[in-house]
């Protein structure tokens, strides 16, 4: 993966999001421990777009059930956390309203950003999001 490449989470409906624990790298109990983790990244999140012009129609993701191409229905992402060193990322939200005035109950998709370039690659080990 390289700089500014982004892995995006698109949930069927827009949710209260309560909780976001991403985890990435090999466990500490396995041969490679600490291998292929996160070096630097952020997770940005956002509402679904009202506006179909603001989407970009060439941003596509695949529907999980259907696994169709679908068009992503988010723009406007903000930042909301980052990375910490061991490729660990936890996300605690508190119903306020963030900078760009989304609210957490409105969350429709979550993205991942890289800032460094990875070695070869980057094993996500798990991506837990809690919704009320």
């Amino acid at each position: 993966m390289f700089t500014g490449d982004v892995i995006d989470v698109v949930l069927h409906q827009e949710a209260f999001v309560t909780h976001v624990l991403i985890e990435t790298g090999f466990d500490q109990t396995e041969e490679r421990a600490g291998n292929d983790r996160v070096i630097s990244g952020q997770l940005l999140v956002a509402a679904a777009s009202n506006d179909v012009s603001d989407v970009h129609n060439d941003t596509k993701y695949v529907d999980s059930q259907s696994r169709q191409k679908v068009d992503l229905a988010c723009n406007n992402f903000v930042a909301v956390a980052k990375f910490e060193s061991n490729g660990r990322l936890e996300y605690a939200n508190n119903n306020e309203s963030n900078s760009a005035g989304i609210k957490a109950e409105r969350l429709k998709c979550l993205r991942l950003q890289l800032f460094k370039g990875q070695s070869n690659w980057v094993m996500i080990r798990l991506i837990q999001i809690e919704t009320k």
